[in-house]
């Protein structure tokens, strides 16, 4: 654990699959929660609300972000 922890909330505003805003959220999340800072909670505002959408089907070749980040969200119990 770090000396001094940090808390972040983040705002992502790109959507999957056109922008890097969710790639490169998650990287830091993951890269600050492994450092022991903590991640109050992850806004969504403007395209980056189609991170949340159960209807998101990725190209075959691309990482299904709105299930990565369930899955983080989910396993760090962060809302």
């Amino acid at each position: 654990m770090p000396s001094d922890p940090h808390r972040f909330t983040l705002v992502i505003t790109g959507a999957p699959y056109a922008s890097q805003a969710p790639r490169t959220a998650l990287g830091f999340a993951r890269a600050a929660v492994a450092k022991g800072h903590a991640i109050d909670r992850v806004f969504l505002y403007g395209e980056g609300v189609h991170l949340a959408s159960a209807l998101s089907c990725p190209p075959s070749d691309e990482a299904h972000w709105t299930d990565a980040w369930a899955e983080f969200l989910d396993s760090h119990a962060i809302p």
